[in-house]
């Protein structure tokens, strides 16, 4: 364990880095910018219907930031 923090100042978990190897598809790119322009609802709605499609790179892209936005909404409660 390092002697980083895995959560911020006010106990959310903060956002692993992106990976290098592996690019965000553009389908779900869409879907995080919906995100980060303060749209949450329409950002789970684009990503749960990509997410749903199923066992795909770009479904499992999908699945893991519907992860990370629920995560940054809610940290680490019991509904996580």
């Amino acid at each position: 364990m390092t002697g980083q923090s895995l959560l911020d100042s006010d106990g959310r978990a903060l956002p692993l880095p992106p990976d290098p190897l592996s690019p965000v598809p553009d389908e779900v790119e869409r879907g995080l910018a919906a995100y980060r322009a303060g749209d949450a609802p329409e950002a789970r709605a684009l990503l749960a219907t990509i997410a749903g499609t199923g066992r795909t790179t770009v479904s499992g892209h999908a699945a893991m930031a519907l992860a990370g936005i629920e995560l940054g909404e809610n940290g680490l409660g019991g509904s996580c």
